[in-house]
């Protein structure tokens, strides 16, 4: 700015008197002066608030003064920033958007953190450079400030959990952290987690029920759950399917073998070769199915 014109801003702004009107028209072209008529070569020394110092009258220094911080803020290196912007590293001439916030300021630093972000410390690095945290990783301090939880996580505040300050994404249940105990979210909306044996579609299946078709269901009596299926009494689950399994032949009443036949769609456990099933009150022996009551061995079979 040329010496005339700034002697002419200040005797203008300085001047008593006048209509409301002429006042307006005062700061207007100040206005336009101190934010948008600066070269290159002058942003590095010149001092707006120079100008505001000389006015004797309170509110129109104010204003002044009001617009020159402005002005200011905008000096960035050897450059001006754009109006509605301001500096936030001067050494790399980066300019931030009014309203955003500036992290990390200083020479070869700073950068703009934009929309709902906020400039934090990485949680767990007490020594590390502040970085702009999005808000689903903002974690605030008791004294106001942002703690930033690292990528692939989400702050947890207020929640209980074994998982600390950071809950892991794929834990995150619609605003509650799933712990270890069930860590498996299976319905965000209504903040529900699982086990894995006990996850089924939405919910969570309670013991002695099984998973059919995306629900829980209980077992009949004397069957056990498996999988999608309920295992009869000579059932086993193995992998998450119901396998036959009769009873051992070796020793005791039954010393024949024991064969899983499939009769009807279903599984039934004959004696030796399929065809063949013994009744109630009958033992398998080695010879077939004969009523006993004890051992098949010792009675000639």
């Amino acid at each position: 700015m040329d010496g005339e014109r700034f002697d002419a801003l200040t005797r203008a702004l300085a001047a008593p008197g006048g209509s409301r009107r002429r006042l307006l028209g005062g700061l207007a072209a100040a206005a336009a002066v101190l934010l948008g008529g600066l070269r290159t070569e002058d942003a590095a020394a010149h001092d707006a608030l120079g100008a505001c110092r000389k006015i004797e009258d309170r509110q129109r220094r104010r204003r002044c003064v009001r617009q020159a911080k402005a002005h200011n803020a905008r000096h960035c290196g050897a450059e001006l920033c754009p109006t509605g912007t301001f500096c936030c590293d001067d050494q790399r001439q980066v300019c931030c958007p009014t309203g955003s916030e500036c992290c990390s300021p200083g020479p070869g630093t700073g950068s703009c953190c934009a929309g709902d972000s906020r400039c934090g410390r990485p949680i767990g690095d007490d020594d590390g450079a502040h970085v702009c945290c999005p808000e689903e990783r903002q974690w605030a301090t008791s004294t106001g400030g942002v703690r930033c939880c690292p990528a692939g996580t989400r702050a947890n505040e207020g929640v209980d959990s074994d998982n600390g300050q950071c809950c892991p994404e794929e834990r995150w249940c619609g605003g509650v952290c799933c712990g270890d105990a069930a860590p498996v979210c299976v319905d965000p909306g209504t903040q529900t987690c699982c086990t894995e044996a006990a996850t089924c579609g939405t919910a969570c299946c309670q013991p002695g029920e099984s998973c059919v078709d995306g629900q829980c269901r209980a077992c009949p009596s004397g069957e056990t759950p498996c999988g999608d299926a309920c295992c009869a009494k000579h059932e086993a689950c193995r992998d998450g399917a119901c396998v036959a399994v009769c009873p051992s032949g070796s020793g005791g009443v039954h010393n024949g073998s024991f064969v899983a036949c499939e009769v009807d769609g279903g599984i039934q456990c004959h004696c030796n070769a399929c065809g063949t099933r013994c009744r109630s009150g009958e033992a398998c022996c080695s010879v077939g199915c004969r009523y006993v009551v004890t051992t098949c061995a010792g009675h000639g079979f």
